[in-house]
């Protein structure tokens, strides 16, 4: 997925200035064309947050029972979290 580039470039911002991060320290540097990005895996890649899409009501009518509570999504948040930050991911 692609961002509109005024965007991308605020997120820079906000992440350089507030979070010590950019898309070398992190590896997270993409192509300039979408049709010339080539996944990879890498343990390396990331920044010092964690970014969550929490889907809820698109999910109601067609995953019902696979919607976790608030509560239980939030749960599963701080699970995830816990584990980064005892591999000390920060």
């Amino acid at each position: 997925m692609r961002f509109a580039s005024h965007l991308v470039d605020i997120a820079n911002d906000f992440r350089e200035k507030n979070l010590a991060s950019n898309d070398k320290i992190d590896d997270t540097r993409l192509s300039k064309r979408w049709e010339d990005h080539q996944p990879k895996r890498s343990e390396s890649r990331g920044g010092p947050y964690m970014c969550v899409h929490l889907r809820r009501k698109d999910y109601v009518h067609s995953r019902k029972g696979q919607i976790p509570s608030l509560k239980g999504a939030a749960e599963q948040i701080k699970l995830k979290m816990n584990g980064l930050l005892s591999k000390g991911i920060q």
